[in-house]
């Protein structure tokens, strides 16, 4: 083990193989293994979890559990049981507690999420309020930022998608594709503003601005 900082392993027992850089870094470790934390209360709550990596101030600070990645300060600061996710960014997925298999990079992205899986956010603000809902893929700034339980969207662009709160299995690629609707479902649109103030369902516009007459 490798400990660098006031507190940092200061319960280790048998645990092996960890890096703890910090203050209050991995504090509560007694038998856990694997385990990476650079940052002030990275990994503190941690006692006999492996396979976790943490970098930044009270990144995975609650965390209880392993085989979780998070970079950044206060990344997955709120995560008890959550695991197999990554957060890389300041405050990504910061508010998540107990479910699994998320992605989150960029600032705030998925950083309302709280009971969801399953979901894939890339760029600041992704998916940023995303509290429930599964299966969404947001990639840029903003997208699905709005998204609140609905599941099995796609927004690729920046503000795709990003009034959408409830609908699920939209499509949307472009910036600002599909970007006012809020609930409907079914939908796809390709292009830069392609279906930008479309508020029906089950329709499919291809082009730039489309839709918009």
């Amino acid at each position: 083990n490798t400990a660098l900082g006031y507190g940092a392993l200061g319960l280790n027992n048998s645990g092996a193989h960890n890096t703890a850089v910090g203050k209050g870094t991995m504090e509560a470790n007694t038998t856990g293994i694997q385990n990476t934390a650079l940052g002030s209360r990275a990994l503190d709550a941690a006692q006999t979890v492996n396979n976790n990596t943490a970098i930044g101030y009270e990144a995975l600070t609650l965390c209880t559990i392993g085989d979780n990645t998070a970079v950044g300060a206060s990344a997955m600061a709120a995560t008890t049981t959550g695991a197999y996710n990554t957060a890389v960014g300041r405050a990504a997925l910061d508010g998540l507690e107990t479910n699994h298999y998320n992605t989150a990079i960029g600032y705030a992205a998925l950083g309302g999420a709280v009971t969801a899986d399953y979901n894939t956010a890339v760029g600041a603000n992704a998916l940023l309020v995303n509290g429930s809902g599964y299966y969404n893929n947001a990639f840029g700034y903003a997208a699905l930022d709005a998204c609140t339980s609905g599941h099995s969207n796609t927004g690729i662009g920046a503000q795709a998608l990003g009034a959408q709160t409830t609908g699920n299995d939209n499509v949307a690629v472009g910036v600002s594709a599909l970007a006012a609707q809020q609930t409907p479902s079914n939908n796809t649109a390709v292009g830069k503003s392609a279906g930008a103030a479309l508020t029906g369902e089950n329709n499919v516009i291809i082009g730039k601005d489309a839709g918009l007459l």
